[in-house]
């Protein structure tokens, strides 16, 4: 297998690892079902929901449309009158709690007038907590939809705790001790990023039959990954083994290995054919590349 290289002038991005970090509220389809292994199902009753009832730093701040809240929900009660009467306001009662919780959710609601052609209508601000329970407790499908979705939000954070640190600390770290390596033998920013961009190339390659470009090449055609590279959609496992690989090679340029054509073959003994891209739907090109 041979690897062509195109030579750039054209500087890499930084290497501080924040073009992969990864906003939960706006991970896309193909991040949540191949690299955290969410089903179809999932990752549509996410992305739907999120747009409504994002996860947020402050989960006592009003920041959701109760109204908005309500027709997403399933408009429990027929009027939202009725059903901000019967779920909304005894929360901002310390009554309600009393004897059952350290404190209400009275400063986690705040009432406010829409202004209409006719008279202004009543409606709240809520915080994420409030929201969740009000969302929770409606006995609508819509209701029962939104208690899936917080649960595998709660799950996807878990799930991104064990994946990011692969994508943004130890795949950042190894760029960096390439190119830094490259620039301390030969002077040149210029071969350093040659460097760097062969290995990950190389690597590609090696562990999937299929270069990088031609990975993007094939993501820009799939929903959800138009734009994206073999490093952002792979799963937990794969990554793995796509890190190993990247470890490998950029430790046997640190030890003194200069051909390109060994760290290939050293390379290619140990991680070769590991990950099937098949897997994450690249499957136009897996034929043409030998």
């Amino acid at each position: 297998m041979s690897i062509s290289i195109r030579k750039t002038s054209r500087p890499t991005s930084q290497r501080n690892g924040r073009s992969i970090v990864t906003d939960i509220n706006r991970l896309q389809r193909k991040t949540l079902t191949s690299a955290l292994g969410f089903t179809e199902v999932q990752a549509d009753r996410m992305m739907k929901v999120r747009r409504v009832l994002p996860l947020v730093d402050d989960r006592q701040k009003p920041c959701i449309d109760a109204r908005k809240l309500w027709e997403k929900i399933g408009q429990p009660h027929g009027r939202f009158r009725d059903w901000a009467e019967d779920s909304i306001k005894p929360m901002m009662c310390p009554e309600t709690f009393a004897g059952k919780s350290a404190k209400g959710y009275s400063d986690e609601i705040t009432p406010f007038y829409e202004q209409t052609k006719g008279r202004p209508k009543t409606n709240y601000q809520l915080s994420r907590d409030v929201a969740a329970h009000v969302a929770m407790s409606a006995r609508t499908r819509e209701g029962h939809e939104i208690r899936q979705y917080f649960l595998d939000m709660e799950e996807a954070i878990t799930r991104l705790e064990r994946y990011q640190p692969i994508r943004t600390e130890h795949l950042t770290q190894i760029d960096n001790s390439v190119y830094h390596l490259a620039v301390s033998e030969t002077g040149s920013k210029m071969h350093a990023q040659e460097t760097e961009r062969f290995l990950k190339g190389m690597v590609a390659e090696i562990v999937s039959g299929i270069r990088a470009s031609e990975w993007r090449v094939a993501l820009n055609e799939i929903p959800g990954a138009k734009g994206k590279g073999i490093r952002d959609v792979l799963d937990a496992d794969d990554l793995k083994v796509y890190r190993d690989a990247l470890q490998f090679a950029a430790s046997l340029l640190q030890a003194g290995v200069t051909c390109r054509e060994q760290i290939q073959s050293m390379v290619m003994r140990v991680h070769g054919g590991k990950i099937n891209p098949a897997k994450y739907g690249v499957f136009s090109l897996v034929g043409e590349v030998a």
